[in-house]
């Protein structure tokens, strides 16, 4: 492990040396010829080389990365398929959405006939769905600006029969490549996190106005103080990511919040949990109206 660590920090090192020196064009051209070699630390030497850009344009900064399948989206694989592969919290996820289902008086086996997954990345999360929480669902639609994510998953799906499909599309374009289209599900998870404050807003509300039932919502918790709490986003500049306060965002875009849990990271390679339940506008419970949402 202290080797690795070693390895990372002189790899980094490098790359930060070597960036002043090189025009962006031609760094981001490293960046992508080192994502499609076997270097050692390429993701660490690629997220440095354009770090600049980061603090510039983070924004533009993660979707470069994403679209391209760069850095941390290159640890999206096909093996993300595989059984057991599943993050625990998106199986909590999952099962909470259940919970606010039967709450609704549906039951989520027979009764949810279409989901989308905004960030989708190779859709293996709506496959997850496919075949273990909503069996009846008929459309299972995912998004995401990771080209060839959507393309390898796309591929996978079709040989394995699925009904999963997926679109190159980002957040920002949901109104516009699902004009007037409607799920009893929505999700997102872990995509937030690299839209700023205005963006995120947007996304939720575009996210609450796409569902009929019900939003599940992961996103980076904040170490110190809960989501919930917080004024405004804050930013983590060690890779320039947003933490979000989604409870305000649901709210304000016409949803309720009827379940959520914060739990800060605990240590090295945990990143804690940060997730919300939220009904859609004409799914608002009356209690859950009036009174604020307490982790069950």
């Amino acid at each position: 492990m202290h080797m690795r660590e070693a390895g990372l920090r002189a790899a980094a090192l490098a790359a930060r040396s070597a960036r002043p020196a090189l025009p962006l064009a031609l760094r981001k051209r490293l960046v992508s010829r080192l994502a499609r070699s076997n270097v050692p630390c390429r993701g660490t030497v690629g997220i440095e080389l354009l770090r600049d850009m980061a603090r510039v344009d983070p924004v533009g900064f993660h979707h470069y990365l994403w679209a391209n399948h760069l850095a941390y989206a290159a640890t999206y694989e096909l093996e993300r398929f595989a059984p057991g592969a599943l993050e625990a919290d998106r199986t909590a996820l999952f099962e909470l959405l259940c919970a606010e289902l039967r709450r609704q008086g549906l039951d989520p086996r027979v009764d949810v006939h279409s989901i989308l997954d905004a960030g989708c990345s190779l859709g293996y999360l709506l496959r997850y769905v496919e075949t273990s929480i909503f069996p009846s669902a008929t459309t299972l639609m995912g998004i995401d600006i990771d080209v060839r994510a959507v393309a390898a998953g796309s591929l996978h799906l079709r040989q394995i029969d699925s009904n999963v499909e997926l679109r190159v599309a980002g957040m920002e374009q949901l109104d516009e490549v699902l004009p007037g289209r409607h799920f009893d599900v929505v999700v997102s998870c872990g995509a937030l996190m690299y839209l700023d404050q205005a963006g995120a807003a947007r996304a939720v509300a575009s996210l609450l106005g796409h569902a009929d039932r019900v939003v599940g919502l992961i996103d980076r918790a904040h170490p110190a103080q809960d989501n919930g709490s917080l004024a405004c986003s804050a930013v983590r500049h060690r890779d320039e990511t947003w933490i979000h306060n989604l409870d305000r965002m649901v709210e304000a875009a016409g949803g309720c919040v009827t379940f959520r849990k914060w739990q800060p990271p605990s240590g090295t390679g945990d990143r804690g949990v940060y997730l919300l339940i939220a009904a859609a506008a004409a799914m608002r419970p009356d209690a859950a109206a009036s009174t604020p949402a307490a982790e069950r």
